[in-house]
């Protein structure tokens, strides 16, 4: 009889760090900003940035996202979306580029949420 492969090294010490309520990943390379009805959280390591956002669903609010993570100097390699109306979840998997201006998880954090506020017709977005 067949028998499944034994876990991988890394699926173990998933399951250990959720067993203790932990991450892999250090709350130093952990962000959050709260606005008005939003919540952004980031995560960078090296030049990578995870970005999680949620807030309220607004009509055409993913394309007006793809375009400020592209005026921010942000590549979006991977994302998702997740929507029960009236919120909505996205997930982005990000390169910072070279010329980016933001460097640490605390800025992208902040621009990110600056960015979900212009979005809500909060502020007014720089062109």
């Amino acid at each position: 009889m067949l028998q499944p492969p034994p876990p991988s090294a890394n699926y173990l010490l998933e399951l250990k760090a959720q067993e203790r309520g932990n991450s892999l990943v250090s709350d130093s390379n952990r962000f959050e900003e709260e606005g008005a009805g939003s919540k952004v959280e980031v995560t960078l390591i090296e030049s990578h940035a995870n970005i999680r956002i949620v807030c309220p669903w607004r009509p055409n609010q993913l394309s007006k996202m793809v375009l400020g993570f592209h005026k921010l100097c942000l590549s979006i390699l991977h994302m998702n979306v997740t929507s029960m109306r009236p919120m909505v979840f996205y997930s982005f998997s990000t390169k910072v580029e070279e010329d980016s201006k933001l460097m640490s998880g605390e800025e992208i954090a902040g621009a990110v949420d600056h960015m979900v506020s212009t979005l809500h017709g909060k502020e007014s977005f720089p062109k």
